[in-house]
């Protein structure tokens, strides 16, 4: 180095600025079965500042607990990973007179939490329930999944049914919403049986038995769960409901084979029929057998 005074003479000196220090080599990270932790690897640094290697740190971003390692170590686990999250893991190394190198750094991501085991029970939800006699009798399940909603009789107070349909998250259970339909037909008169939803996931349809035995059905925004319009027809209870795939036409059918279809976006009856089942023309009782052979 050459240097100048206040007089204009210049000198020259020699100046020790330190050796170098390498950060930690060859730094790899690799999730470990189970999704929640990574096997650290990494080669020690070639050059240490001129002081002896002390130890090691560990630390991952987003932050888990901060690690310090002895100097012989070259691998470590980091525990408390997140699922469905991507980590930068990074290592420093330290020497006996308090220097610290550059860190070696890596990514990884963790993957998504593994499928509960078969057969497991994911959630349970009630509702009502209050009066002996309450219960679903069906259930459908959107398109996408997401929402499943089921239909059944509660019991009023003063001893009358109606019908209640149910809405819920299909992957936690929440109850989204709930709508009643009471056909005004007195005690015992609000059945539903069967309940279907269009293909665009857009409406659920319910029928069941309405006042005076005639196909109760009615249609809800699957969103909202409010009623977008309600229907009966004299023919029996309805047991039996079905959508068209192209999601215009709900059928109904049920007691003395009467079959209707109803515009979905409208209710409006678009037809009905009646068929008159005759019995099997078999015989009955049976003929005897013949005799047994030996």
């Amino acid at each position: 180095m050459r240097v100048t005074d206040s007089t204009g003479a210049i000198g020259q000196t020699s100046v020790l600025v330190g050796l170098p220090f390498d950060p930690p080599g060859n730094l790899t990270a690799k999730i470990d079965p189970g999704g929640q932790s990574a096997t650290v690897m990494w080669t020690p640094p070639v050059n240490t500042g001129g002081s002896p290697l002390a130890e090691y740190v560990l630390v991952t971003d987003p932050p888990t607990p901060t690690q310090t390692l002895s100097a012989d170590t070259t691998s470590a686990s980091a525990p408390g990973l997140a699922f469905n999250t991507s980590y930068t893991v990074s290592v420093y190394a330290r020497d006996t007179g308090g220097a610290q190198s550059q860190p070696a750094a890596t990514t990884v991501a963790t993957p998504g939490p593994p499928p509960p085991p078969a057969g497991s029970q994911l959630w349970v939800n009630r509702y009502n329930a209050a009066f002996s006699g309450d219960g679903a009798h069906s259930v459908a399940i959107t398109p996408d999944g997401s929402t499943s909603v089921v239909t059944g009789v509660i019991r009023k107070p003063d001893g009358g049914t109606e019908a209640a349909t149910v809405a819920y998250d299909t992957s936690t259970g929440a109850q989204r919403w709930v709508s009643l339909y009471d056909t005004g037909g007195g005690a015992n008169s609000g059945y539903p049986s069967s309940v279907a939803i269009t293909q665009d996931g857009t409406t659920v349809v319910v029928t069941g038995d309405g006042s005076t035995s005639a196909y109760a059905t009615v249609a809800y925004n699957i969103s909202t769960g409010a009623q977008l319009w309600a229907s009966q027809y004299d023919g029996g209870p309805a047991w039996s409901l079905a959508i068209t795939p192209d999601g215009t036409t709900a059928i109904v059918t049920g007691q003395g084979y009467a079959t209707v279809a109803y515009s979905t976006s409208t209710g409006a009856q678009l037809w009905s029929a009646a068929t008159r089942v005759e019995p099997s023309p078999h015989l009955w009782p049976f003929p005897p057998m013949g005799p047994r052979r030996s």
